[in-house]
């Protein structure tokens, strides 16, 4: 991750150029307060600007003076003289500020209280998350890539896509659980991970809901909108910044003991099981507002190293569900991980396979179940719906029907 020569990105075909990447910063933060600010009304956006495509979206906010005081976008650079691991370890994350500033209407009406957002963005995280740029992996069809005729539009609204994402996992933290920069500190160990795994949920369903996508909770969906939100999701798949930072992260392997090595390990892939869980529900038309996965089981010491003998489970809107299937946690891939050393391709292949395959099988079982107490639990149903809802108005957002 050299910081003398201009990055390139792995998706070169692309022809996506550095400096129209940063730009994409600019278009998911448009997008970003075009969802906490179209509410209608004398209001200057409404929930139509959601379905905009991002460049009709970017017309909309170049030519209204008043929309682009909604956003700020700043670049905070680092020490040229860091280490790449000084810089994955202090300067990667970039900052946010949410504020409500009061406008004045037009024709003599009440002044408009809008959402405002500041983000700063680190050259760190632009420079290695456009190096780690890379064209999503699903076939065309399914990435509805026809939309975009132009190459480097579809790897833009790709990348948009992705930091929209990330974005929306900041949000969270920030509006809905209260944490910020400054105090973040304050919650480490299993407070992370809660919190980690609650800002993935509602990031994936705010970013569906960023592009007036409707979210359904009952299990019902019809083909094209379930076309449409696994589309979004496919499209998101097109960066691998964060496993960059984590394989620079060698002083933070070396200070933690096998124990806090393994919970980390564990947690990555929670994280993971329950980010392709989050999506199937909502693709499945059965949105969840609350959403946790665990591993059960007693935490054992075997020849090769800690393993655990239980099941993946879920909480999926209070509902507790075991999935019946072990998690997959090969000793070897621990060992690698937590060294910060690399298994042979060909294993890396092998295990990448096996987990995905128990991904899916332990996702099938799990919404297979919820679908079905869902049938039949009226008042789950009610919950659903309403505790969506809810948080849409806790973050001062209105659900899209």
């Amino acid at each position: 991750m050299s910081n003398s020569t201009p990055p390139q990105s792995e998706w070169p075909a692309s022809g996506l150029q550095r400096d129209d990447y940063v730009e994409c910063f600019r278009t998911a933060l448009y997008r970003m307060a075009t969802v906490l600010n179209c509410h209608g009304g004398h209001h200057p956006l409404d929930r139509k600007d959601l379905k905009r495509s991002d460049k009709d979206l970017r017309g909309r906010f170049d030519a209204d003076p008043q929309l682009r005081k909604l956003v700020r976008l700043r670049r905070i650079d680092g020490d040229p003289n860091e280490s790449n691991e000084e810089r994955a370890e202090d300067h990667f994350y970039g900052r946010f500020e949410f504020r409500k500033a009061k406008t004045a209407a037009a024709d003599g009406d009440a002044p408009l209280v809008l959402d405002r957002i500041t983000h700063e963005a680190t050259d760190t995280f632009i420079d290695w998350s456009f190096q780690r740029l890379h064209r999503p992996s699903g076939d065309p069809d399914t990435l509805m890539e026809s939309e975009y005729p132009q190459g480097s539009e579809f790897a833009a609204h790709c990348a948009a896509n992705y930091i929209l994402k990330n974005f929306w996992h900041n949000f969270v933290h920030a509006r809905y659980q209260n944490i910020s920069h400054d105090n973040y500190h304050h919650f480490g160990g299993s407070a992370r991970f809660d919190s980690d795994f609650e800002a993935d949920n509602l990031g994936t369903l705010f970013l569906l809901h960023s592009y007036g996508i409707p979210l359904r909770t009952a299990g019902k969906i019809g083909d094209e909108l379930q076309r449409i939100i696994r589309r979004t999701f496919a499209r998101n798949q097109c960066n691998r910044v964060f496993a960059t930072r984590a394989e620079l992260r060698a002083t933070d392997r070396t200070t933690k003991d096998e124990a806090e090595l393994w919970e980390d390990f564990e947690w990555i892939r929670r994280r993971r099981l329950s980010n392709e869980l989050s999506q199937a529900l909502a693709a499945q038309g059965m949105a969840a507002a609350q959403l946790g996965i665990h591993f059960t089981g007693s935490l054992k010491k075997g020849k090769s190293g800690p393993y655990r003998k239980g099941t993946i489970v879920a909480m999926i809107n209070g509902v507790r569900l075991d999935s019946g299937c072990a998690p997959y946690l090969p000793a070897d891939d621990f060992i690698a991980s937590s060294s910060g050393s690399k298994l042979p391709k060909s294993r890396q292949d092998t295990i990448r396979s096996f987990g995905n395959s128990r991904h899916r099988e332990a996702v099938t079982v799990l919404t297979t179940t919820y679908r079905k107490l869902l049938h039949e639990d009226a008042r789950l149903r009610t919950f659903a719906d309403e505790s969506l809802q809810t948080l849409f108005r806790r973050v001062g957002m209105s659900r899209p029907d």
